[in-house]
């Protein structure tokens, strides 16, 4: 069915007729719509970025401005996932590089906004952290000294197992000192 919705879509652009061509896009949305959900989720593990459906409607809006410009996809569902992970990665990027005062409320617990807010006022100490540790070790020290959550509530969120999440942060602490010298 997915490979189906991707051939409609090919005929109907090589058609011409818009009618066709809505309805051929419909079809690969609905077709699509879960893969592309997916592939952004996995790219950035924690399932509560609230741009996350924005990522995912930007990726489609992408085919459809490349289709409304006359530009030929060969192939579209390759097209889309590009999109999506290119879109995603940019996204993450903007919010990562936010300062304290412009983080969106949604993606912080609320009960622990305030505090989260403090400690992210040493903005820089942020971008550095960001910069010395790969992504998802980077997240699981922010979510441990940030937002003072428990191994298993960051296992949970980043879908990994508690052990793993304990030996990646226990990893990034020692990481960590030796760069700031501690």
């Amino acid at each position: 069915m997915v490979m189906d919705a991707e051939n409609e879509l090919k005929k109907a652009l090589a058609s011409g007729r818009p009618d066709r061509i809505r309805e051929a896009f419909e079809s690969f949305y609905n077709a699509y719509f879960r893969l592309v959900w997916k592939v952004v989720r996995e790219e950035f593990k924690p399932n509560s970025y609230p741009w996350f459906e924005d990522a995912v409607s930007e990726a489609f809006a992408a085919v459809l401005t490349k289709i409304k410009k006359g530009e030929g996809l060969e192939n579209p569902r390759i097209y889309l996932l590009q999109a999506a992970r290119n879109i995603a990665k940019a996204m993450y990027d903007d919010q990562m590089a936010k300062g304290p005062s412009e983080i969106d409320e949604d993606s912080v617990p609320s009960e622990k906004a305030d505090e989260v807010a403090k400690a992210l006022e040493a903005d820089e100490t942020l971008r550095r952290i960001r910069a010395i540790l790969p992504p998802p070790d980077d997240e699981i020290f922010i979510l441990k000294e940030g937002y003072e959550l428990s191994f298993l509530e960051i296992a949970q969120r980043l879908n990994l197992g508690e052990d793993l999440v304990y030996y990646r942060y226990k990893k990034s602490l020692k990481k960590l000192r030796k760069e700031f010298g501690r």
